[in-house]
């Protein structure tokens, strides 16, 4: 793929409060119990993000960064 720099990705997430509850909030682990959302992205090595998942804020994060057809 043209422009794109997959020698070197990275991932990032984030733990924020979900306060309307919804389909991918759970109990926050930080935040004493409240409802939360984990956001967790992929980049490419010039910042290209290249995959967002949202998560409950109570998951482990190594499923999310597996390939769930394995």
């Amino acid at each position: 793929m043209i422009g794109l720099d997959l020698d070197d990705l990275s991932a990032d997430g984030a733990i924020t409060k979900a306060p309307c509850g919804g389909e991918v909030a759970g109990c926050n682990p930080v935040d004493r119990g409240k409802q939360g959302t984990k956001r967790s992205v992929v980049c490419d090595g010039a910042g290209i993000p290249l995959h967002l998942i949202s998560a409950r804020a109570n998951d482990h994060d190594s499923p999310l960064s597996t390939d769930p057809e394995d």
